[in-house]
């Protein structure tokens, strides 16, 4: 199997971007490919389940470009996933409570059960 080939089944079978990059690395580090070759391979590994937004290597060598590259791919701090955003508009219903609740937080009588049992409990045998 070609050079070419090998990193082309690599993009194919890793979905996960970090996991291409990482069975990416060594095969380019044994390639003969030329630096800009192996940075066209290593974009379209990226990019070949799933567009994404990639920065500029152009004046990059590879090593760097795949540095760079998972930089950009790694959520920035504090950013929310997209699935936790913040709505846009408040929520229809109050947040904190207008009235106090209606029912009483404290029994205002003890309890109708017995606490202690009315009979003794039968012997243990050893």
């Amino acid at each position: 199997m070609g050079e070419l080939a090998q990193f082309f089944d690599l993009a194919y079978a890793n979905r996960d971007p970090a996991s291409f990059v990482l069975a990416f690395t060594p095969l380019a580090l044994a390639s003969s490919l030329e630096g800009g070759t192996i940075k066209m391979l290593l974009r379209l590994g990226l990019n070949y389940h799933q567009q994404r937004e990639l920065p500029d290597t152009s004046d990059l060598d590879w090593r760097e470009a795949i540095i760079r590259c998972l930089e950009s791919l790694r959520p920035r701090v504090g950013a929310l996933p997209t699935a936790m955003m913040v709505p846009s508009s408040p929520p229809e219903f109050p947040l904190v409570p207008s009235s106090p609740p209606e029912f009483p937080l404290v029994p205002s009588s003890p309890p109708e059960f017995p606490l202690v049992p009315s009979s003794p409990a039968p012997p243990v045998r050893l």
